[in-house]
């Protein structure tokens, strides 16, 4: 159709069901899920201790959020979650661009030339009193603090 675009996930993070047993309904949980949000995309994995799961893309941590707990409200399932990750494109010393969110996917370090990792610029609008327990909290989480500016006419 023209126009269409497929989303792209934002984070990934790795699902994987509690009891290994329960796998064929856990697939089955994430395909019926998917079925019903296209923004959900799932690339199995396997993994030496958890055993069987999925790679999850998703738009957010909202939406990690709600998919994890559709599978545990919906399908009485329980999950193990790994740490949300984002996208890396590498540029490799050869030129070529490569993108990937599992770290055990990256090629040898000797053969990468760059690492760009996906940040955003937000400007956050908060009442002076908030300001400096803003600031930390952003600060706390890698932000680059640029500018602050007081607003009177608000």
């Amino acid at each position: 159709m023209p126009g269409y675009q497929k989303l792209k996930p934002n984070i990934y993070s790795n699902l994987y069901p509690n009891d290994s047993s329960e796998f064929s309904e856990f697939k089955k949980a994430l395909l019926e899920l998917q079925l019903q949000d296209s923004s959900l995309t799932l690339e199995s994995i396997e993994s030496n201790i958890l055993g069987p799961g999925y790679c999850c893309g998703f738009l957010g941590l909202l939406h990690r959020e709600i998919i994890c707990e559709r599978i545990k409200q919906e399908y009485n399932l329980e999950l193990i979650l790994t740490d949300p990750t984002v996208n890396y494109q590498l540029i490799l010393n050869n030129g070529q661009i490569i993108e990937t969110a599992n770290p055990q996917k990256m090629p040898e370090w000797n053969k990468i030339k760059e690492v760009q990792e996906l940040f955003i610029n937000l400007i956050i609008i908060v009442p002076q009193d908030y300001c400096g327990a803003v600031l930390e909290l952003c600060q706390s989480k890698r932000g680059i603090y640029q500018d602050t500016q007081l607003k009177t006419d608000i």
